[in-house]
């Protein structure tokens, strides 16, 4: 099968991503200001989600979306 080209729906896919990732974030900033989650757990939990929004642009990119 030929490559995918990027269309409209990954951009917005992309965006989608990118405010999730901003609102867990957001969260989980405030888990720790309540003292409800360890500061390193959130680094380190944030360090991964922004991993994962990595690997699934480029995924996307590549026309595989979530599937592996």
């Amino acid at each position: 099968m030929g490559k995918k080209l990027l269309s409209d729906d990954d951009g917005a896919s992309n965006e989608t991503t990118e405010q999730a990732l901003t609102a867990l974030t957001i969260q989980i900033k405030e888990f720790v200001q309540n003292r409800s989650l360890d500061s390193r757990c959130a680094a380190k939990l944030v360090k991964r989600l922004k991993k994962e929004a990595d690997n699934r642009q480029r995924r996307v990119r590549r026309g595989h979306g979530w599937r592996r």
